[in-house]
């Protein structure tokens, strides 16, 4: 019993006293003994990692949030800008039918009800970044159905 806690021991000596070296074929392998460039942080200037590499993600909020747009090269730091839409019956709409009204099929359709002697209406509040622009100006058709009684 003794003999195999001394062997224990001696053997997890053996293990503490291995040096660190830099890896398999890589010379030197002693870091002491290195005197090539090392990574050191830069805090005064941004530097995009991910520039022109492929970027992967799991899961995102919506098309805008994508990992190819670390990849890109551009710096943004404002919000990218999305849409909330609202209506008199629902208030305001999912994620999925937030675009429905702006989406350009025609077979896209979102029924609005007003309430008794209410006008129905549609809210769209483009929120987040930058500025719209000028270029914006509404253009669309609406279906009337007048309320049929029984």
């Amino acid at each position: 019993m003794k003999f195999a806690a001394l062997l224990v021991v001696c053997a997890s000596s053996i293990t503490f006293a291995q040096t660190y070296t830099r890896g398999i074929g890589v010379y030197p392998g002693d870091p002491k003994e290195y005197a090539g460039p090392s990574m050191v942080i830069d805090k005064s200037t941004y530097r995009n990692l991910a520039l022109h590499r492929p970027a992967y993600q799991s899961s995102a909020y919506d098309y805008n949030l994508t990992a190819q747009l670390v990849t890109d090269g551009i710096k943004e730091t404002a919000l990218p800008g999305w849409i909330v839409t609202s209506t008199s019956d629902t208030g305001i709409l999912p994620k999925t039918g937030r675009e429905v009204f702006l989406d350009g099929n025609v077979v896209s359709s979102v029924e609005v009800k007003g309430g008794s002697g209410e006008t129905p209406w549609v809210e769209f509040d483009l929120e987040g970044g930058g500025d719209p622009g000028r270029c914006l100006r509404p253009d669309g058709r609406t279906l009337f159905r007048a309320p049929t009684t029984m």
